[in-house]
């Protein structure tokens, strides 16, 4: 559940796994914006993570209107070792 991710973010605040799924379902649901806050509201370097959490960055990005920094991060993911659904995050912003 949503409150059980933002509650494991919280605590693991530079960890980049839980601040991924947590944007990537806050999308999901509809809500971009939050989204976007809660993946860039810590100190974690997005383009030192791996492809996978660069690739729900790039798509939060993109949602959340900021569309150039999007591109850029998504001409940066390293698209081998990729998921079909993870490439396809990064697609639209390539």
């Amino acid at each position: 559940s949503l409150p059980q991710l933002r509650d494991i973010v919280s605590t693991n605040p530079p960890m980049p796994a839980p601040r991924a799924v947590l944007g990537l379902a806050e999308w999901k649901l509809g809500d971009a914006a939050a989204a976007l806050r809660s993946m860039e509201s810590s100190e974690v370097d997005w383009s030192n993570v791996e492809p996978r959490f660069q690739a729900v960055y790039a798509a939060v990005l993109g949602a959340a209107g900021q569309r150039e920094a999007a591109r850029l991060v998504a001409r940066r993911v390293k698209r081998e070792g990729l998921a079909r659904e993870e490439r396809a995050l990064v697609e639209p912003w390539q």
